[in-house]
C-alpha cells in the first residue's frame, strides 16, 4: 500500500510543484520528496557505506598527484572519522545522523582547504572514480564557493536535511522489507523530512540570490532533484516552516 500510493504521484513533475503551506497537503509533499530519493537511490546503506570506505580509502594516487594539498587534508578527515564504523541500521535515525555528521566534517575540512577541494573538482577525471563515494566527495568540492564564502548558514542546514533525507529513505526500504506498511505510511506524515528541509531556508534564499556561486549547491548530488522547487518558492518554504515552528537555519 505504501508503494502504491508513492506511484500516484506524479514524477519527475511531483518535485516541481509549488510548496503546499500545511496539513495534508504538506505531508504529501513530503512523501514527493521521498519518492524522488527512492527513485534516484538504490539504498541508503550501501551510499553510506560507501562514503566511509572512499574516506578509509582515500582519493588515487593520480588525484593526489594532480592536487598535493588533497592527502594532508584526506589524512586528517581519515582520522577523524577512524572510530566511526557503518551505521548500525537496526536503529532508528543511525544513517541519517552518520550522514549528517560526515557532510558537517567534510563541509569543514573543505572550508579550510579550499584550494585542495578546488583541484578535486577540477580534476574529477582522476579523482573521482566511478563509485558513489567519490561522487559525494566531488558534489561537495563543486560547493565550495557557495557553503564556504557566499552562503555558510547552507553548509549546517544542507547537512542537516542530507542526513534526514538518506535516513528517510533507508526507514522506507527497511519497512517495506519487513511489510511494515503502516509504519511506512507515517513515514509520510513524519515531521522530520519537513524539519530537514526547513533548516535550510535561510540558507536556499542566500543561494537563490548568489546564483553564481551556488549554482552547483543546489543542483548536483543525489538530494538535489528533491531540492529543486524549493530554491524558487522560498516565500512559501517560509511559510511552511513558521506554521509548524521549524527553525529555518541551523
Amino acid at each position: 500500500r505504501f508503494w502504491r500510493s508513492l506511484c500516484t504521484l506524479p514524477f519527475p513533475t511531483a518535485c516541481r510543484q509549488p510548496i503546499p503551506k500545511e496539513g495534508a497537503m504538506a505531508r504529501s509533499f513530503t512523501a514527493k520528496v521521498l519518492l524522488t530519493g527512492l527513485l534516484a537511490t538504490a539504498s541508503a546503506d550501501d551510499n553510506a557505506t560507501a562514503v566511509l570506505r572512499r574516506l578509509q580509502a582515500g582519493m588515487p594516487q593520480a588525484c593526489y598527484s594532480a592536487c598535493p594539498g588533497l592527502q594532508s587534508t584526506m589524512t586528517s578527515l581519515q582520522q577523524q572519522m577512524s572510530p566511526q564504523g557503518p551505521p548500525d541500521v537496526s536503529q532508528p535515525g543511525a544513517i541519517g545522523r552518520m550522514m549528517e555528521d560526515t557532510m558537517n566534517k567534510v563541509y569543514d575540512a573543505m572550508c579550510n582547504n579550499k584550494q585542495a577541494f578546488k583541484c578535486l573538482a577540477a580534476n574529477s577525471n582522476v579523482c573521482t572514480p566511478s563509485d558513489s563515494g567519490s561522487a559525494y566527495f566531488n558534489d561537495a568540492a563543486n560547493q565550495v564557493d557557495c557553503v564556504c564564502d557566499a552562503c555558510p548558514a547552507l553548509k549546517r542546514g544542507y547537512a542537516k536535511f542530507y542526513g534526514v533525507f538518506m535516513g528517510s529513505i533507508m526507514a522506507a526500504f527497511q519497512n517495506m522489507g519487513s511489510g511494515n506498511n503502516g509504519n511506512a505510511q507515517n513515514l509520510q506524515s513524519s515531521d522530520e523530512v519537513t524539519r530537514g528541509i526547513c533548516s535550510m531556508t535561510d540558507g536556499m534564499e542566500c543561494a537563490s540570490q548568489n546564483q553564481g556561486a551556488c549554482a552547483a549547491a543546489l543542483s548536483s548530488g543525489q538530494a538535489a532533484s528533491a531540492l529543486t522547487s524549493f530554491k524558487d518558492n522560498i516565500p512559501a518554504l517560509k511559510t511552511l516552516c513558521s506554521s509548524r515552528n521549524f527553525p529555518m537555519s541551523l
